[in-house]
């Protein structure tokens, strides 16, 4: 149950806010929100929040930014009645409509089981701590900080330079370093075409992540490499690139109290959506079977199906009066 704010609305004119999480079942019920001619009373807001009342405190729910979404949720249906927009369409949209509206039922109760369950989580935290542990164990690979790598790389911008000379200039530099026995990055900041590495605005060696590395360098510097070695060049996007390596440290496991909340959300997440399978499945045990002339269709459709001849594959050799296709050239 989405009740955000829908930005470019008309404002609400608010009556009171706090009467809006005044208990259910009161003499009076007070219009509390008013768009227009349209209003929502406290009983209708605290319908349209009902599901959140399970996990949220009172406090929470009696915000301005929650009073006005479910306000919200319960005025623009009523906008959309009076106006009569839905008479206006086909009959075919009128049924989509009500389908819709019916359908919304299905929706709701699922909600609230949804909430009830993480409502029902919440209340044991010991065990939610134990679960979260338990998580922290079987996922400890992935909850690792990311490998880090020190490189030191020369660029060779081929698109400034263009073809030829950036071929000449990629032979030079490859000649360059095979004689090159002293320090690297006294080399790439001779050779490298990085403007800022010659306005001196950065360096040539840099530490990088492997989520921040381009595919082509990523796949080298954090698997196939050896600290020391020097590859390339690599086509990147911008340029090609000459690097090496000059160190690579393995990522450690992330502390527990790190990433908890983490956790938890997962198992929140995971617990959610199993509550909504499992009560889905109390009001789908029978399979839906089509019946009538929509079964005579299915059928035919069925039938027309096998019917038609297998789809040959191909082995990649060359067809008849065809070359075969380079591999990388299409």
């Amino acid at each position: 149950m989405n009740l955000k704010r829908v930005a470019g609305v008309t404002a609400f004119s608010w009556v009171s806010l706090a009467v809006a999480a005044a208990p259910p079942g009161t003499a009076r019920d007070p219009v509390v929100a008013r768009a227009g001619a349209q209003t929502a009373t406290a009983a209708e807001v605290r319908a349209a929040l009902h599901a959140l009342s399970y996990t949220l405190p009172p406090e929470a729910l009696s915000t301005p930014v929650q009073l006005r979404g479910a306000a919200e949720a319960v005025i623009r249906p009523k906008t959309l009645a009076a106006m009569k927009l839905v008479d206006q369409e086909t009959p075919e949209a009128r049924r989509y409509i009500e389908h819709q509206r019916t359908a919304g039922w299905m929706k709701g109760w699922l909600d609230i089981q949804e909430a009830k369950a993480i409502a029902r989580l919440n209340a044991t935290p010991d065990l939610l701590e134990r679960r979260a542990r338990e998580l922290y164990t079987q996922r400890a690979a992935r909850l690792r900080a990311p490998t880090e790598a020190s490189v030191t790389v020369i660029l060779v911008d081929s698109y400034r330079r263009g073809f030829a000379d950036a071929t000449a200039r990629v032979t030079e530099v490859e000649r360059r370093i095979a004689g090159w026995t002293g320090d690297f990055a006294v080399l790439a900041e001779e050779l490298t075409d990085d403007p800022a590495v010659r306005a001196k605005t950065t360096s040539v060696t840099f530490d990088v992540v492997p989520q921040q590395a381009e595919p082509p360098l990523r796949r080298v510097v954090f698997e196939t490499m050896k600290p020391g070695e020097v590859t390339g060049p690599h086509a990147t996007n911008h340029g090609l690139i000459f690097v090496r390596l000059n160190s690579r440290k393995e990522g450690a496991l992330r502390p527990f109290e790190e990433v908890r909340e983490q956790l938890i959300d997962e198992i929140r997440t995971e617990v959610a959506k199993q509550t909504r399978q499992e009560a889905y499945a109390k009001v789908a045990d029978k399979p839906v079977e089509l019946v009538g002339p929509y079964a005579e269709k299915a059928e035919k459709a069925a039938q027309a199906a096998a019917s038609k001849p297998a789809i040959a594959v191909t082995t990649g050799a060359p067809t008849a009066g065809r070359p075969a296709t380079p591999e990388g050239k299409r």
